[in-house]
């Protein structure tokens, strides 16, 4: 959770559907309301690495990555979002008026994991299918 955007926080989610996934502390909850939104048929896009990248390269991912992936039972679909920094640049104070600018997605294969797989594990995976987008 950026705390530049807590006091957003109603705002963001009213708007564009946005959540922060609990870091610390509320960790359940937020494991517990995404899992609900799963339950419901919604997608999640989710940032593992916790925070846009001020240079563009790809940051190291938490551990809750793996974690999600095999405890949720969901594909994971490797995302690599090229663009934003110039868009709304990292450091923005919010709220803020984007940029003009082109954004590009590239989508890789969905993943599977099965459930005894070791989260470690799983989240190596994640990053070798995120860094062959690159």
């Amino acid at each position: 959770e950026d705390p530049r955007y807590q006091k957003y926080q109603g705002l963001l989610t009213l708007l564009f559907n946005i959540f922060s996934f609990a870091r610390i502390g509320q960790i359940k909850s937020s494991l517990d309301y995404t899992g609900r939104l799963l339950d419901r048929g919604f997608s999640i896009l989710a940032f593992p690495e916790g925070r846009v990248s001020a240079s563009g390269r790809m940051q190291v991912l938490k551990e809750g990555a793996g974690f999600l992936a095999v405890e949720m039972q969901v594909p994971i679909v490797p995302i690599k979002i090229t663009g934003t920094q110039k868009i709304v640049p990292p450091g923005t104070e919010f709220p803020c008026w984007p940029r003009r600018g082109q954004v590009s997605l590239t989508f890789g294969k969905p993943l599977k994991f099965s459930p005894e797989t070791d989260y470690h594990q799983a989240t190596k995976t994640i990053v070798k299918a995120m860094r062959a987008l690159i």
